[in-house]
């Protein structure tokens, strides 16, 4: 067993404060090609003059509704992230920090942060690279601050419960990752995920619910996904780092030594962090989530808008019928 993070005061622990990182710094530069060439959904591209090619994943619409906006409003919903005013930070990058900006409204304005990348630096920043400049910029490792962190590349169903991840997080005290089932390669949700890298969890089988997390795989890619069985669970995009691991984090974002395969794409650095932990014996606890929706190619997009839009439907369906 795992020892735990926590090795604070009663009094530390308590009065704890949970920041919302929502990171919206991806180029999507696969999800860009793919758009480019299918002039239908060309308006995806938000590109100005001088700035290469490029979607903000986190701002395009599903059923209409801008990614962060759903984010925002599961976020609102839990009492620990409150006041948002304070407690929330939106990651962006120098291409799309004008997006942002536009799509935000007064009291979120102040809340975005720029990781100054742009798509012509030869290396961009990883999630978690951009995690830890941005704790350091904003002071969050001098203060008791537990992170919730979210990549912008996917999104859950309109029913996810943010709170209870948090809530259960804060009761044990320790850091903690998202799971779900791997689809099967079969189904329409297997064959949008076949193009993606894949990292499996290893979780006790013997728990009832939120496990204790054994081991972390290094990322699978596409070509190999076929060995995995269709049984695993498989890393999702919200992740839990609790205050005293918090230092932890920014270390591993500053040791460019040790990055295994897992960080070629930017939220497998989050992958490498975690197995990092797990081998230094810290406990790590998940929790499964359904219906996760990535959003790196256009095809992935389609089905997103299209799930999101059949939820509208059903919603007012059942509203009209009372």
């Amino acid at each position: 067993m795992g020892k735990g993070t926590s090795g604070a005061s009663s009094n530390q622990t308590s009065s704890a404060k949970v920041a919302l990182i929502l990171v919206g710094s991806s180029f999507g530069n696969v999800f860009a090609d793919d758009v480019y060439n299918h002039g239908d959904y060309k308006f995806l591209i938000t590109s100005n003059d001088g700035e290469k090619r490029h979607v903000t994943t986190m701002l395009i619409g599903l059923g209409g509704i801008p990614v962060i906006d759903y984010w925002l409003l599961t976020a609102q919903q839990s009492k620990r992230l409150q006041p948002l005013d304070d407690n929330l930070y939106i990651v962006a990058n120098k291409d799309n920090i004008d997006e942002f900006e536009a799509w935000a409204n007064d009291k979120y304005k102040k809340r975005l942060w720029c990781n100054e990348a742009t798509k012509f630096d030869r290396e961009y920043l990883n999630t978690l690279q951009d995690v830890a400049a941005l704790v350091k910029s904003k002071g969050l490792d001098k203060d008791f601050t537990h992170l919730c962190i979210i990549d912008g590349n996917c999104c859950f169903s309109p029913d996810f419960n943010l709170t209870r991840i948090i809530e259960h997080s804060f009761i044990r005290d320790t850091d903690a990752i998202t799971t779900f089932k791997m689809p099967k390669p079969s189904s329409i949700a297997g064959k949008l995920t076949n193009n993606t890298d894949k990292v499996v969890v290893h979780v006790d089988p013997n728990a009832n619910s939120n496990p204790e997390v054994f081991a972390i795989d290094e990322a699978v890619s596409p070509s190999d996904a076929g060995n995995i069985p269709e049984d695993s669970y498989l890393m999702g995009n919200v992740y839990y780092v609790h205050a005293n691991s918090v230092s932890a984090l920014v270390e591993a974002a500053n040791d460019k030594e040790n990055v295994s395969i897992s960080a070629r794409f930017a939220a497998g650095s989050m992958v490498d962090f975690f197995r990092k932990r797990l081998k230094e014996g810290h406990k790590v606890y998940a929790h499964e989530c359904k219906h996760v929706l990535c959003l790196n190619t256009l095809n992935q997009f389609k089905f997103a808008d299209s799930f999101f839009k059949f939820y509208a439907s059903q919603v007012r369906k059942a509203i009209e019928d009372q």
